[in-house]
């Protein structure tokens, strides 16, 4: 056990170029005396780089070891997340020529396949985002690989949709989600417009291995090869199709339209001001206050050096903003709006931030309630959800004779159960992740977007804004949701010296117990007794500083 987790530690480490290797291993060859990094480094000073950025920064490190061989040591390494690092020079960096180099994988591995091949491009507000998004169109170009790129800055389920929508065999989104300024990175879809599969990616990461990042790059130029049709521009007929197909997703349409509800949104400096604020406007949710310091994109993203939403921090600005205009709700997105966070007005007038599987729980009870009342709800109806997220849903589910399912962590197993109830023709699926929030629909039964969808949950959330609101006010002290509670997670919890948490009453709870006590990446749980809704369904968190990717505490959900 102390040896595996000693290499899981390692291979963690080197695979986010954290590594100090010794000098003569396997990893670090010489080769007369100089170390492979070096030699590498001294190439990379002697090429013409085209960025200009990256020149002064290799000259400034000249000589100086430690630095080159952090820069040099290692490759970033492609995964089913794509590529991700800080921006600058070297191979461990994300720079226009690792970006080339994973594009050129990409290129290579579509190619074998056989056939005329598409790839849809976005970017967010991200330092260099743009230029990433081109220089990947440039190589798909160049590979015979026709490009189809947003003209301006959009978020991940509208690359995800575009995938789709485009019938293209695989998309790009130049982004880093929502981690410090330092950060880009490069995240790849299937052409189900979901993250990529690990087979998918193993094959584009072994055509990375045996391509030179400069000479083995074939590339087109970029205003050749939009006259010529190799790259083209996604229309507005794509992004309007985007927006009808959110709009039609609603349970009780026109609801918001009479709700009054007043609200504060901040994008964070992201991408997210456009598309989030038409969905609103288009359910009809108008009194609408922006955050001014974090209204318009900004890759230094000044105002929260991590730009995550499910933090306060990051929200304090509308928080306050919030307070001084009496708003009903304060909504924050990521740089690439693929997660949201949440904070409801209290009685008291402070505002309380909604955890993901609180946000889970009554998007599944409000579908579920929704579907009932307008006779929508299908004879077979599927809740899916990872063995992580809340066993609340179980019970939510159970009330409204819905199966729940419960898997692996990640979406890619929820994506399984999805793939098998389209082939049995299920007309209901719903699936629940820890990834804060984001809500998956197609009205043709197809997960048009990708796992970690942001506007998505407005054309459904949306109309439910102010219930959620009422919800925290009153619902969580109803008996029955009480006893929900009590089912869930008993009322008998244990601790011990390892650190194992004991839930005695459900499944995921023994499957916890057994993770906790085994991995170092779940530090903490709350000890309290449960006696209400809320806090049954805060009861997990994980340490960021070890597991900045993994959020605890999150719902995706997927329905027809």
């Amino acid at each position: 056990m102390a040896y595996d987790k000693k290499y899981k530690r390692r291979h963690a480490a080197r695979r986010f170029g954290r590594l100090r290797l010794k000098r003569g291993s396997a990893a670090f060859p010489e080769s007369g005396g100089i170390l492979m990094y070096q030699q590498e480094y001294e190439r990379w000073l002697a090429a013409e780089l085209e960025d200009k950025d990256l020149k002064p920064e290799l000259l400034s490190i000249q000589g100086i070891d430690a630095e080159i061989q952090d820069r040099f040591a290692v490759e970033l390494e492609f995964g089913t997340a794509g590529l991700r690092g800080v921006l600058g020079a070297g191979t461990n960096r994300m720079n226009i020529y690792m970006v080339r180099k994973a594009t050129q994988g990409l290129a290579n591995y579509l190619n074998k396949q056989g056939g005329k091949k598409s790839v849809a491009i976005s970017y967010d507000s991200r330092i260099k985002s743009d230029v990433f998004a081109r220089e990947a169109a440039r190589v798909l170009a160049g590979n015979g690989v026709k490009a189809y790129l947003y003209k301006e800055l959009m978020p991940v389920p509208a690359l995800s949709f575009a995938t789709r929508h485009l019938h293209c065999d695989a998309g790009i989104m130049v982004t880093a989600s929502h981690n410090p300024a330092k950060y880009n990175g490069y995240k790849a879809y299937g052409p189900d417009g979901c993250q990529m599969t690990s087979e998918a990616a193993d094959a584009v990461y072994a055509e990375m291995q045996a391509t030179d990042i400069f000479a083995g790059i074939r590339l087109a130029d970029f205003d050749a090869a939009l006259e010529q049709g190799g790259i083209e521009y996604i229309g507005q007929d794509t992004i309007e199709a985007l927006y009808e197909n959110i709009k039609a997703q609603s349970v009780r349409p026109g609801l918001c339209k009479t709700a009054g509800l007043k609200l504060v949104y901040s994008p964070l400096n992201g991408s997210g001001l456009v598309p989030v604020t038409r969905v609103l406007g288009d359910i009809g949710i108008t009194d609408i206050t922006i955050v001014p310091e974090q209204q318009y994109p900004d890759g230094n993203f000044p105002t929260c050096p991590y730009p995550n939403p499910e933090i306060r921090e990051a929200l304090a600005l509308g928080l306050a903003l919030a307070e001084k205009s009496g708003a009903d709700l304060m909504l924050a997105t990521d740089p690439d709006a693929d997660r949201v966070g949440i904070a409801v007005r209290c009685k008291d007038g402070s505002y309380q931030l909604l955890s993901g599987n609180e946000v889970g729980v009554l998007l599944l009870d409000y579908i579920c309630k929704g579907r009932t009342e307008n006779g929508t709800m299908p004879k077979a109806p599927v809740c899916v959800k990872s063995i992580v997220s809340t066993p609340l849903a179980d019970v939510v589910a159970a009330h409204y004779g819905v199966e729940c399912r419960n898997v692996l962590t990640g979406f890619k197993w929820i994506g399984d159960q999805i793939a098998g109830l389209e082939a049995l023709a299920k007309a209901s699926r719903e699936g629940a992740d820890p990834v804060y929030d984001g809500v998956l629909h197609d009205g043709e039964g197809k997960p048009r977007d990708g796992g970690k969808d942001a506007p998505k949950p407005f054309a459904t959330l949306g109309e439910q804004l102010k219930a959620i609101s009422d919800f925290r006010r009153s619902h969580v002290e109803d008996k029955r949701l009480q006893q929900v509670n009590n089912a869930a997670l008993g009322a008998n919890e244990g601790t011990g010296a390892d650190g194992g948490f004991l839930i005695q009453t459900d499944f995921a709870g023994q499957i916890l117990e057994s993770a906790v006590q085994q991995s170092p990446l779940l530090n903490r749980l709350d000890r309290q007794t449960c006696s209400s809704a809320a806090n049954a369904m805060r009861w997990l968190s994980v340490d960021e500083t070890d597991v900045s990717k993994s959020v605890f505490g999150g719902v995706q959900m997927y329905w027809a």
